[in-house]
């Protein structure tokens, strides 16, 4: 983003050589402010317009960086984990995993226990944002579920 305090302390210091219009991206402008010394003084006029010069610089910047973004998203289909889809993989996986073990009735062998609360992660991870996870990533259920059942060894 382009800073309207420094174009103007560029147009104070180097208005007559045409600093402030480079800074702007106004690469015509900035040569032919240098070669004719300033347009022979026409650039005291830029007091008033460097404000919407300014505006224009920062709306073509973004511009750009939309257009960029979008052949990047239509390049990479797949978005990165963000956040809050992490929390909601984290809590909805935690959540089934409980009643999975609440359905498991007492006294039940260590290890249906354990595959029961893996099961319950693995599918609270994979719905857990409303079936959006899976469209948002690569990672299959059974590939989720192996995940589950390794960080449920690791934490038992």
């Amino acid at each position: 983003m382009k800073s309207i305090i420094i174009a103007y302390i560029l147009w104070l210091f180097g208005g007559v050589c045409g600093w402030h219009h480079a800074y702007l991206n106004r690469t015509t402008t900035a040569v032919a402010y240098f070669f004719s010394l300033g347009g022979l003084g026409v650039y005291f006029l830029d007091i008033f317009f460097i404000p919407a010069y300014v505006r224009e610089a920062n709306a073509i910047q973004n511009i750009e960086y939309l257009q960029k973004m979008s052949v990047h998203q239509a390049h990479n289909r797949t978005p990165a984990l963000g956040f809050r889809s992490f929390i909601q993989q984290l809590t909805s996986g935690l959540a089934m995993s409980y009643l999975m073990s609440c359905l498991v009735p007492k006294g039940s062998p260590d290890v249906l226990i354990w595959a029961l609360e893996a099961v319950g992660t693995a599918l609270g991870v994979y719905y857990g944002t409303f079936g959006s996870v899976s469209k948002n990533t690569k990672a299959s259920l059974p590939k989720i579920l192996v995940a589950a059942m390794l960080v449920k060894l690791v934490f038992v």
